[in-house]
Protein backbone atom coordinates (compact mmCIF):
# COMPACT_ATOMS: atom_id res chain seq x y z
CA UNK A 1 0.00 0.00 0.00
CA UNK A 2 1.59 3.46 -0.98
CA UNK A 3 1.93 6.00 1.71
CA UNK A 4 -0.71 8.47 2.76
CA UNK A 5 0.31 12.06 1.64
CA UNK A 6 1.89 13.65 4.19
CA UNK A 7 3.05 17.48 4.60
CA UNK A 8 6.21 18.72 2.52
CA UNK A 9 5.75 15.97 0.17
CA UNK A 10 6.30 16.80 -3.18
CA UNK A 11 4.78 15.52 -6.40
CA UNK A 12 6.40 13.84 -8.81
CA UNK A 13 5.53 15.58 -12.55
CA UNK A 14 3.14 14.94 -14.45
CA UNK A 15 5.53 13.75 -17.14
CA UNK A 16 6.88 10.82 -15.60
CA UNK A 17 2.78 9.55 -14.99
CA UNK A 18 3.17 8.21 -18.86
CA UNK A 19 6.03 5.42 -18.04
CA UNK A 20 3.27 4.06 -15.47
CA UNK A 21 0.73 1.59 -15.82
CA UNK A 22 -2.24 3.10 -16.29
CA UNK A 23 -4.15 0.89 -14.04
CA UNK A 24 -1.15 1.86 -11.09
CA UNK A 25 -1.23 6.05 -11.95
CA UNK A 26 -5.01 5.54 -10.80
CA UNK A 27 -4.39 4.23 -7.75
CA UNK A 28 -2.19 6.46 -7.44
CA UNK A 29 -4.29 9.30 -7.24
CA UNK A 30 -6.91 7.14 -5.29
CA UNK A 31 -4.67 6.68 -2.48
CA UNK A 32 -1.80 8.76 -2.18
CA UNK A 33 -3.65 12.00 -2.72
CA UNK A 34 -6.73 11.81 -1.14
CA UNK A 35 -6.70 11.89 2.72
CA UNK A 36 -8.80 9.24 4.34
CA UNK A 37 -12.54 9.83 5.60
CA UNK A 38 -13.21 12.19 2.61
CA UNK A 39 -15.00 12.27 -0.39
CA UNK A 40 -13.07 11.40 -3.43
CA UNK A 41 -15.45 12.16 -6.06
CA UNK A 42 -19.49 13.08 -6.26
CA UNK A 43 -21.10 11.21 -9.53
CA UNK A 44 -24.30 13.17 -10.49
CA UNK A 45 -26.44 12.68 -13.33
CA UNK A 46 -29.80 10.35 -11.47
CA UNK A 47 -33.44 12.24 -11.27
CA UNK A 48 -34.06 10.24 -8.47
CA UNK A 49 -32.82 7.89 -5.10
CA UNK A 50 -29.81 6.00 -5.81
CA UNK A 51 -30.85 2.18 -5.05
CA UNK A 52 -27.58 -0.06 -5.15
CA UNK A 53 -23.83 0.50 -6.61
CA UNK A 54 -21.09 -1.89 -7.47
CA UNK A 55 -17.79 -0.87 -8.89
CA UNK A 56 -14.42 -2.87 -10.22
CA UNK A 57 -11.45 -1.15 -8.98
CA UNK A 58 -8.96 -0.59 -10.56
CA UNK A 59 -10.44 -0.62 -13.84
CA UNK A 60 -12.33 1.14 -13.59
CA UNK A 61 -16.45 0.62 -13.91
CA UNK A 62 -18.97 1.48 -11.44
CA UNK A 63 -22.62 0.67 -11.78
CA UNK A 64 -25.48 2.57 -10.35
CA UNK A 65 -29.42 1.97 -10.54
CA UNK A 66 -32.08 4.16 -9.88
CA UNK A 67 -35.54 5.28 -8.72
CA UNK A 68 -35.38 7.27 -11.84
CA UNK A 69 -35.82 4.18 -13.17
CA UNK A 70 -32.39 3.90 -15.44
CA UNK A 71 -28.96 1.52 -14.95
CA UNK A 72 -25.95 4.23 -15.51
CA UNK A 73 -21.95 2.71 -16.27
CA UNK A 74 -19.37 5.17 -15.23
CA UNK A 75 -15.91 5.08 -16.08
CA UNK A 76 -13.90 6.19 -13.49
CA UNK A 77 -10.86 7.21 -15.12
CA UNK A 78 -12.29 9.95 -16.94
CA UNK A 79 -14.72 10.70 -13.94
CA UNK A 80 -17.66 10.22 -16.63
CA UNK A 81 -21.02 8.53 -17.46
CA UNK A 82 -20.86 6.58 -20.11
CA UNK A 83 -24.59 5.90 -20.63
CA UNK A 84 -27.41 3.68 -19.66
CA UNK A 85 -28.29 -0.28 -19.73
CA UNK A 86 -31.60 -0.93 -20.50
CA UNK A 87 -33.30 -4.13 -21.34
CA UNK A 88 -35.61 -4.48 -17.64
CA UNK A 89 -38.85 -2.95 -17.84
CA UNK A 90 -38.74 -1.96 -13.98
CA UNK A 91 -36.45 -0.86 -11.60
CA UNK A 92 -33.19 -2.78 -10.64
CA UNK A 93 -32.81 -3.45 -7.40
CA UNK A 94 -29.72 -5.73 -6.62
CA UNK A 95 -26.49 -6.20 -8.87
CA UNK A 96 -23.40 -8.12 -8.73
CA UNK A 97 -20.40 -6.25 -10.67
CA UNK A 98 -17.28 -8.93 -11.21
CA UNK A 99 -14.51 -7.84 -13.40
CA UNK A 100 -16.59 -6.76 -16.62
CA UNK A 101 -19.49 -9.41 -15.77
CA UNK A 102 -22.56 -7.29 -13.66
CA UNK A 103 -26.14 -9.38 -12.88
CA UNK A 104 -28.67 -7.26 -12.31
CA UNK A 105 -32.07 -8.39 -10.55
CA UNK A 106 -35.31 -6.05 -11.48
CA UNK A 107 -38.81 -5.76 -10.09
CA UNK A 108 -39.99 -7.22 -13.44
CA UNK A 109 -38.59 -10.51 -12.25
CA UNK A 110 -35.86 -11.04 -14.45
CA UNK A 111 -32.26 -11.31 -14.03
CA UNK A 112 -29.57 -10.04 -17.12
CA UNK A 113 -26.03 -10.78 -17.50
CA UNK A 114 -23.95 -7.68 -19.31
CA UNK A 115 -20.39 -7.57 -20.43
CA UNK A 116 -19.31 -4.46 -20.04
CA UNK A 117 -16.00 -5.20 -21.98
CA UNK A 118 -17.11 -3.02 -24.72
CA UNK A 119 -17.67 0.20 -22.66
CA UNK A 120 -14.68 -0.23 -20.34
CA UNK A 121 -12.32 1.36 -23.27
CA UNK A 122 -8.64 2.04 -21.83
CA UNK A 123 -7.47 5.58 -20.73
CA UNK A 124 -4.59 7.49 -22.01
CA UNK A 125 -1.69 7.91 -19.76
CA UNK A 126 -2.60 11.75 -20.45
CA UNK A 127 -6.26 11.37 -18.94
CA UNK A 128 -5.50 9.66 -16.01
CA UNK A 129 -2.38 12.07 -15.15
CA UNK A 130 -5.33 15.12 -15.90
CA UNK A 131 -7.31 13.06 -13.68
CA UNK A 132 -4.76 12.82 -11.08
CA UNK A 133 -3.92 16.51 -11.35
CA UNK A 134 -7.72 17.43 -11.02
CA UNK A 135 -8.02 15.50 -7.46
CA UNK A 136 -4.93 17.04 -6.00
CA UNK A 137 -6.03 20.32 -6.66
CA UNK A 138 -9.33 20.15 -5.31
CA UNK A 139 -8.01 20.09 -1.51
CA UNK A 140 -10.87 19.05 0.93
CA UNK A 141 -13.27 19.73 -1.55
CA UNK A 142 -15.00 17.10 -3.55
CA UNK A 143 -15.32 17.63 -7.31
CA UNK A 144 -18.75 17.31 -8.74
CA UNK A 145 -18.67 15.32 -12.27
CA UNK A 146 -21.91 16.04 -13.47
CA UNK A 147 -23.28 14.33 -16.29
CA UNK A 148 -24.27 16.75 -19.16
CA UNK A 149 -27.17 14.72 -21.30
CA UNK A 150 -30.37 13.98 -19.30
CA UNK A 151 -32.22 10.51 -19.27
CA UNK A 152 -33.66 11.44 -22.65
CA UNK A 153 -29.82 11.97 -24.58
CA UNK A 154 -28.21 9.04 -22.37
CA UNK A 155 -26.33 6.97 -24.56
CA UNK A 156 -27.92 3.50 -24.47
CA UNK A 157 -25.15 1.06 -24.45
CA UNK A 158 -26.88 -1.54 -26.45
CA UNK A 159 -24.39 -4.54 -27.00
CA UNK A 160 -23.55 -5.38 -23.27
CA UNK A 161 -26.48 -8.13 -22.19
CA UNK A 162 -25.52 -10.77 -23.26
CA UNK A 163 -28.44 -13.25 -21.37
CA UNK A 164 -31.45 -13.09 -19.38
CA UNK A 165 -32.32 -15.41 -16.30
CA UNK A 166 -36.22 -15.99 -16.24
CA UNK A 167 -38.04 -17.70 -13.96
CA UNK A 168 -39.60 -16.07 -11.06
CA UNK A 169 -42.99 -14.57 -10.76
CA UNK A 170 -42.20 -11.52 -8.77
CA UNK A 171 -39.76 -9.25 -8.03
CA UNK A 172 -36.44 -10.19 -7.38
CA UNK A 173 -34.50 -8.61 -4.73
CA UNK A 174 -31.35 -10.21 -3.59
CA UNK A 175 -28.49 -11.80 -5.83
CA UNK A 176 -25.09 -12.77 -5.60
CA UNK A 177 -22.84 -14.70 -7.77
CA UNK A 178 -19.59 -16.11 -8.32
CA UNK A 179 -17.98 -16.78 -12.15
CA UNK A 180 -20.32 -19.67 -12.96
CA UNK A 181 -23.10 -19.80 -10.52
CA UNK A 182 -25.59 -17.02 -8.83
CA UNK A 183 -28.48 -17.54 -6.63
CA UNK A 184 -31.22 -15.07 -6.49
CA UNK A 185 -34.08 -14.45 -3.97
CA UNK A 186 -37.66 -12.99 -5.20
CA UNK A 187 -40.60 -11.78 -3.96
CA UNK A 188 -42.33 -15.28 -5.17
CA UNK A 189 -40.58 -16.59 -2.05
CA UNK A 190 -38.11 -18.84 -3.42
CA UNK A 191 -34.32 -18.81 -4.09
CA UNK A 192 -33.04 -20.09 -7.66
CA UNK A 193 -29.40 -21.26 -8.27
CA UNK A 194 -28.54 -20.68 -12.10
CA UNK A 195 -25.78 -21.83 -14.32
CA UNK A 196 -24.50 -18.84 -15.94
CA UNK A 197 -22.77 -20.54 -18.75
CA UNK A 198 -26.55 -22.19 -19.76
CA UNK A 199 -27.69 -19.53 -18.52
CA UNK A 200 -30.82 -22.02 -16.95
CA UNK A 201 -32.25 -22.46 -13.51
CA UNK A 202 -30.83 -25.68 -11.57
CA UNK A 203 -32.06 -25.39 -8.49
CA UNK A 204 -35.33 -24.07 -6.20
CA UNK A 205 -35.01 -23.23 -3.15
CA UNK A 206 -39.06 -23.06 -1.52
CA UNK A 207 -38.35 -20.60 1.19
CA UNK A 208 -42.13 -20.52 3.05
CA UNK A 209 -41.54 -24.15 3.09
CA UNK A 210 -38.60 -24.34 4.38
CA UNK A 211 -39.92 -22.03 6.88
CA UNK A 212 -42.86 -24.00 7.82
CA UNK A 213 -41.21 -27.82 7.87
CA UNK A 214 -38.37 -26.16 10.19
CA UNK A 215 -40.96 -24.80 12.57
CA UNK A 216 -39.22 -21.72 12.17
CA UNK A 217 -41.72 -20.26 10.78
CA UNK A 218 -45.38 -21.68 12.88
CA UNK A 219 -47.28 -21.08 9.79
CA UNK A 220 -48.07 -18.78 6.43
CA UNK A 221 -50.40 -16.40 8.49
CA UNK A 222 -47.47 -15.62 10.71
CA UNK A 223 -45.30 -14.39 7.70
CA UNK A 224 -48.31 -12.77 6.59
CA UNK A 225 -48.40 -10.97 9.60
CA UNK A 226 -44.67 -10.26 9.15
CA UNK A 227 -45.54 -7.97 6.16
CA UNK A 228 -47.52 -5.45 7.99
CA UNK A 229 -44.91 -5.00 10.80
CA UNK A 230 -44.96 -2.43 13.09
CA UNK A 231 -44.88 1.17 12.00
CA UNK A 232 -41.82 2.30 13.92
CA UNK A 233 -39.15 -0.92 12.20
CA UNK A 234 -39.56 1.04 8.72
CA UNK A 235 -39.39 4.59 10.81
CA UNK A 236 -36.85 6.51 8.42
CA UNK A 237 -36.28 3.75 6.01
CA UNK A 238 -36.03 4.70 2.33
CA UNK A 239 -38.48 3.86 -0.36
CA UNK A 240 -35.55 1.42 -1.52
CA UNK A 241 -37.01 -1.26 1.03
CA UNK A 242 -40.62 -2.34 0.92
CA UNK A 243 -41.90 -4.05 3.64
CA UNK A 244 -43.17 -6.81 1.23
CA UNK A 245 -39.79 -7.77 0.20
CA UNK A 246 -39.90 -11.59 1.41
CA UNK A 247 -35.94 -12.20 0.79
CA UNK A 248 -34.21 -9.33 2.04
CA UNK A 249 -30.55 -10.54 1.39
CA UNK A 250 -28.18 -13.58 0.32
CA UNK A 251 -24.58 -14.75 -0.10
CA UNK A 252 -23.46 -18.10 -1.10
CA UNK A 253 -19.84 -19.85 -1.15
CA UNK A 254 -19.24 -23.18 -2.38
CA UNK A 255 -22.27 -24.96 -1.50
CA UNK A 256 -23.09 -22.69 0.94
CA UNK A 257 -25.89 -20.15 1.64
CA UNK A 258 -26.99 -18.26 3.71
CA UNK A 259 -30.29 -16.12 3.10
CA UNK A 260 -32.33 -13.51 5.33
CA UNK A 261 -35.64 -13.24 5.16
CA UNK A 262 -39.14 -10.57 6.13
CA UNK A 263 -39.20 -12.85 9.34
CA UNK A 264 -35.98 -11.88 10.64
CA UNK A 265 -34.20 -15.18 9.89
CA UNK A 266 -31.41 -16.24 8.93
CA UNK A 267 -31.32 -19.76 7.48
CA UNK A 268 -28.07 -21.53 6.17
CA UNK A 269 -28.64 -24.20 3.07
CA UNK A 270 -26.94 -26.53 1.28
CA UNK A 271 -27.06 -26.10 -1.81
CA UNK A 272 -26.10 -29.80 -3.08
CA UNK A 273 -29.11 -30.90 -1.37
CA UNK A 274 -31.46 -28.09 -1.84
CA UNK A 275 -32.17 -28.09 1.97
CA UNK A 276 -31.62 -25.24 5.42
CA UNK A 277 -29.93 -27.10 7.92
CA UNK A 278 -30.24 -24.10 10.88
CA UNK A 279 -31.99 -20.98 11.55
CA UNK A 280 -30.48 -18.34 13.71
CA UNK A 281 -32.97 -16.41 14.97
CA UNK A 282 -32.72 -12.92 16.94
CA UNK A 283 -33.31 -10.12 14.56
CA UNK A 284 -36.79 -8.89 15.33
CA UNK A 285 -37.23 -6.82 11.94
CA UNK A 286 -37.09 -7.65 8.32
CA UNK A 287 -33.26 -8.82 7.46
CA UNK A 288 -32.00 -6.30 4.53
CA UNK A 289 -28.34 -6.98 3.96
CA UNK A 290 -25.69 -10.07 5.46
CA UNK A 291 -22.11 -11.11 4.48
CA UNK A 292 -20.59 -14.26 6.11
CA UNK A 293 -16.96 -15.72 6.06
CA UNK A 294 -15.49 -18.88 7.70
CA UNK A 295 -15.90 -17.73 10.76
CA UNK A 296 -18.52 -14.66 10.85
CA UNK A 297 -21.64 -13.75 9.68
CA UNK A 298 -22.83 -10.45 10.08
CA UNK A 299 -26.36 -9.36 9.35
CA UNK A 300 -28.29 -6.09 9.10
CA UNK A 301 -32.10 -5.44 10.02
CA UNK A 302 -34.98 -2.66 9.83
CA UNK A 303 -34.90 -3.74 13.34
CA UNK A 304 -31.62 -0.97 13.44
CA UNK A 305 -28.80 -3.32 14.71
CA UNK A 306 -26.23 -4.85 12.80
CA UNK A 307 -25.61 -8.54 14.27
CA UNK A 308 -22.42 -10.23 14.05
CA UNK A 309 -23.32 -14.19 14.69
CA UNK A 310 -20.46 -17.25 15.21
CA UNK A 311 -20.71 -19.79 12.69
CA UNK A 312 -19.09 -22.23 14.75
CA UNK A 313 -21.42 -21.97 17.88
CA UNK A 314 -24.66 -20.27 15.86
CA UNK A 315 -24.68 -17.54 18.72
CA UNK A 316 -24.53 -13.38 18.53
CA UNK A 317 -20.69 -12.53 19.10
CA UNK A 318 -21.46 -9.04 19.35
CA UNK A 319 -24.44 -6.60 17.97
CA UNK A 320 -24.15 -2.80 16.81
CA UNK A 321 -27.21 -0.66 17.64
CA UNK A 322 -28.12 1.91 15.40
CA UNK A 323 -30.77 4.48 15.76
CA UNK A 324 -32.71 3.62 12.31
CA UNK A 325 -33.07 0.93 10.10
CA UNK A 326 -29.94 -1.13 8.58
CA UNK A 327 -29.98 -0.56 5.23
CA UNK A 328 -26.67 -2.22 3.87
CA UNK A 329 -23.22 -3.11 4.84
CA UNK A 330 -19.91 -5.11 4.14
CA UNK A 331 -16.73 -6.15 6.00
CA UNK A 332 -13.58 -7.76 6.55
CA UNK A 333 -11.15 -8.68 8.54
CA UNK A 334 -10.71 -5.20 10.43
CA UNK A 335 -13.98 -3.22 9.74
CA UNK A 336 -17.87 -3.34 9.12
CA UNK A 337 -18.81 -0.17 7.19
CA UNK A 338 -22.90 -0.18 7.15
CA UNK A 339 -25.65 2.62 6.32
CA UNK A 340 -28.74 3.12 8.25
CA UNK A 341 -31.17 5.05 6.40
CA UNK A 342 -29.32 8.53 7.98
CA UNK A 343 -26.93 9.91 5.36
CA UNK A 344 -24.00 8.94 7.34
CA UNK A 345 -21.60 5.85 6.68
CA UNK A 346 -20.92 4.28 9.79
CA UNK A 347 -17.15 2.29 9.96
CA UNK A 348 -16.43 0.09 13.00
CA UNK A 349 -13.12 -1.17 13.11
CA UNK A 350 -12.77 -4.73 14.60
CA UNK A 351 -9.91 -4.42 16.23
CA UNK A 352 -10.57 -1.36 18.66
CA UNK A 353 -14.12 -1.48 18.53
CA UNK A 354 -14.19 2.55 18.27
CA UNK A 355 -17.27 3.63 15.35
CA UNK A 356 -15.94 6.55 12.64
CA UNK A 357 -18.40 8.28 10.32
CA UNK A 358 -18.39 9.40 6.63
CA UNK A 359 -20.10 12.58 6.21
CA UNK A 360 -21.16 14.27 3.10
CA UNK A 361 -24.90 12.74 1.58
CA UNK A 362 -27.77 14.88 1.91
CA UNK A 363 -30.20 11.95 2.32
CA UNK A 364 -30.27 8.51 3.78
CA UNK A 365 -27.23 6.00 2.37
CA UNK A 366 -28.90 2.92 0.89
CA UNK A 367 -25.88 1.34 -0.61
CA UNK A 368 -22.32 0.67 0.21
CA UNK A 369 -19.61 -1.06 -1.06
CA UNK A 370 -15.80 -1.31 -0.68
CA UNK A 371 -13.12 -2.39 -2.50
CA UNK A 372 -9.31 -2.55 -1.25
CA UNK A 373 -9.29 1.55 0.00
CA UNK A 374 -12.24 3.02 -2.43
CA UNK A 375 -16.05 2.99 -0.91
CA UNK A 376 -18.31 4.12 -3.09
CA UNK A 377 -22.25 4.80 -1.60
CA UNK A 378 -25.04 5.48 -3.65
CA UNK A 379 -28.04 7.65 -1.89
CA UNK A 380 -31.48 9.11 -2.01
CA UNK A 381 -30.11 12.28 -2.52
CA UNK A 382 -29.85 11.24 -5.99
CA UNK A 383 -25.52 10.94 -6.50
CA UNK A 384 -22.70 8.44 -5.83
CA UNK A 385 -19.72 9.09 -3.93
CA UNK A 386 -16.51 7.76 -3.92
CA UNK A 387 -14.62 8.08 -0.53
CA UNK A 388 -10.70 6.98 0.54
CA UNK A 389 -10.78 4.83 3.12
Amino acid sequence: MLPALKLGYKMRPIRRMRYMNVEHATRLHMRQFIRKGFSVFTLEGHADDVLCVDFNHPKGILVSSSMDGTVRAWDLHRNRCLGSLEGHTSLVRCMQLDNATLLTGSDDGSIKQWNLTAISPVPTPSSASSTAASVVSSGRSSPELSNEDNNNMLPVLNDCCTGNLEGHQAEVTALYSDQSTAVSGSNDKTMKQWDLETQQCVLTLDVMWASNSAGSGSSSSGWRSMKSLDQWSLDGISSYFEPSDFVGALQFWNFALASGTIDGKLRMWDLRTGQAHRTLPGHTGPITCLQFDEVHLVSGSTDKTVRIWDLRTGSVFDTLSFNSPVSSLQFDSGRIISSNATENIDIYNRTSFQHSILQGHTAPVNSVRFRDTVLASGSSDGVVKLWAL
